[in-house]
């Protein structure tokens, strides 16, 4: 069973947080064991939770360019979506 929408928001709030803390040599590695928790089945659902985020963030972007968290927050959004699209099956029919 894919983990709900609303879940998966939580999962994404909680990782943007706490990716504040974490020095620039430790992201990837704190990613990788983020995503490392989450099934196969539901990256697709963390992928749209993803992209409604870098939205919103693009949209408050538009209002203050001037607002490094706000970039840094695109950044690494941009980031974990890359690592997503990595581990996500390249087909439908692929097994997960």
């Amino acid at each position: 069973m894919k983990i709900q929408k609303t879940i998966m928001s939580k999962v994404v709030e909680k990782m943007l947080t706490s990716i504040k803390a974490i020095s620039y040599e430790n992201k990837s590695s704190y990613l990788n064991r983020q995503l490392d928790q989450i099934k196969k089945e539901d990256l697709k659902t963390l992928d749209e939770v993803l992209v409604e985020r870098r939205t919103y963030f693009d949209n408050e972007y538009n209002k203050d360019r001037t607002n490094k968290d706000i970039i840094q927050t695109i950044t690494t959004i941009d980031d974990i979506r890359i690592i997503v699209n990595e581990r996500m099956p390249k087909t439908e029919g692929e097994k997960y």
